[in-house]
């Protein structure tokens, strides 16, 4: 790896501290407040298109210790804190593999027109639909299936593993026209939108170590372009800005580039617990753990 994504997200950086970017491109203050207290932002620094994330982390804090208001110091604004809309069920698939240019994933560009992240780059995956509970009811599964067999996920998108993965295998195949075997999708990481946003998802991330039979194309109108690509060259394009993603993608990006090969990553097995607020645990993460 060349170089982390210039950032992933807003990290806890002490009590009351939220900086974005190792080093920081931008910090601030919250003091979370309560019950019948304000929450308040304050001593934000850094550039203008790095605020909302700062602010929306701020929300969630001020969710988190009950506060019904945040104060932002500077502009004197204050916003309701709201846990709304309620996030809706998601799912996302990271197809990874091996080449001699090193680990590539196979990422989409979506288009510019969309509602939700538009211009990004994404891996493949939607909205959980109603049929895929009873979808996932029919999956043919092994008692030691992978999914099955790591530790239970501290999240309702993933409470039910079989409705998860029959969207992500259904998501898969509309996107990418590939078929694969439910249980070769790993639990991976789940993120949900942060308060302050009008779209709110619930997104449980699966990782696919792509197999040589695996036929993965371009099949979705929601994205101008699908392709494979090298991780190292996705730090890189975003650094330079040349590409875009969203926080929860830079994230998970900068995990498996610090992991540096497929082996790596089928060997972390990660213990799957929500990020909200797009406050970010360690990456990467340990063995099993966080």
């Amino acid at each position: 790896m060349s170089g982390r994504l210039r950032y992933t997200c807003v990290h806890p950086a002490g009590p009351g501290r939220l900086e974005i970017g190792t080093p920081p491109l931008a910090t601030a203050s919250v003091s979370p407040g309560g019950p019948g207290q304000d929450a308040v932002l304050a001593d934000a620094s850094g550039p203008a298109d790095l605020h909302a994330f700062l602010l929306s982390a701020a929300l969630g804090i001020a969710w988190d210790a009950g506060a019904s208001r945040l104060v932002e110091e500077a502009s004197g604004r204050v916003y309701p804190v709201e846990d709304a809309p309620v996030p809706r069920a998601a799912v996302s698939v990271l197809p990874l593999r091996e080449t001699a240019r090193g680990l590539e994933a196979f990422v989409q560009h979506r288009v510019r027109t969309m509602d939700f992240a538009p211009g990004a780059v994404v891996f493949p995956g939607g909205r959980v639909d109603p049929a895929d509970a009873a979808r996932g009811t029919l999956l043919a599964l092994p008692a030691d299936a992978p999914p099955l067999g790591f530790p239970a996920a501290e999240t309702g998108v993933f409470s039910d593993i079989r409705t998860a993965l029959a969207a992500g295998v259904r998501e898969l195949h509309e996107e990418t026209g590939a078929a694969v075997d439910p249980a070769r999708l790993v639990p991976w990481d789940n993120w949900i939108t942060p308060l302050g946003y009008p779209r709110r998802f619930d997104v449980a991330f699966f990782l696919l170590a792509v197999e040589p039979g695996d036929a993965l194309a371009h099949a979705t109108t929601e994205a101008s372009a699908s392709d494979w690509i090298a991780v190292s060259d996705l730090v890189d394009q975003v650094n330079a800005g040349t590409l875009a993603m969203v926080p929860p993608t830079r994230a998970l990006v900068d995990e498996i580039a610090a992991l540096g090969s497929l082996d790596a990553a089928l060997g972390l097995r990660p213990r799957v617990v929500p990020i909200r607020h797009d406050l970010d645990a360690r990456r990467p993460r340990v063995p099993g753990g966080h």
